[in-house]
């Protein structure tokens, strides 16, 4: 069994900040602006990521539920921060701010709302937000903590083979390199 199974990063505790960038822009986090990006933000590589900002295609023509609003936005954020200073745990805060019980169910209770919230920046925000609580040590034996469940994943060999490099290049183990992967958003079209 390779030994990315069972390491762990180097682990630091620190305080969450909010990300000083404005909510209505396009998220851009510092390791994913490529080195040519001009003053301007235009970039001289024409092989350059460009993130798009989806919520100016949204219209109740073709959806009978109500864009949200920017404000509606940012008090997720506001809220997922206050959530996370409170939280003793990632556990904690994934139930409070993403369960089916939590904050984003509750400010956006239809599937659509939600949808269109996970393509914003805010969304991405919260991501990272919980990104960063998941890097802290978890302490094991706390009261009252979330019972955990284990799923079996059958996979072809070859892709079992790739996760493992991931998660050494990555320098972490294969159990939070899956975790990280199960907690993001896909496109409903790609679950086959």
């Amino acid at each position: 069994m390779s030994k990315a199974a069972f390491k762990d990063k180097q682990l630091s505790s620190q305080p969450l900040k909010p990300r000083p960038r404005y909510y209505n822009e396009p998220h851009l986090s510092p390791s994913t602006i490529p080195s040519d990006v001009t003053e301007s933000g235009h970039s001289n590589s024409p092989k350059s990521q460009e993130l798009v900002d989806y919520s100016n295609n949204w219209s109740a023509s073709h959806n009978k539920t109500p864009q949200i609003t920017l404000d509606e936005r940012r008090e997720a954020v506001t809220q997922a921060l206050r959530l996370s200073g409170a939280a003793r745990d990632w556990e904690v805060f994934f139930k409070q701010v993403m369960g089916v019980d939590g904050l984003i169910y509750s400010l956006f209770p239809t599937a659509d709302q939600r949808r269109q919230f996970e393509t914003t920046s805010e969304y991405v925000e919260i991501q990272h937000i919980l990104a960063e609580m998941r890097s802290r040590p978890q302490k094991r034996n706390l009261v009252n903590r979330e019972k955990t469940k284990m799923i079996t994943v059958r996979l072809p060999e070859s892709l079992h083979a790739a996760l493992m490099q991931e998660a050494n290049d990555l320098d972490t183990s294969m159990n939070k390199l899956c975790i990280s992967k199960l907690l993001q958003i896909i496109d409903k079209d790609l679950v086959q």
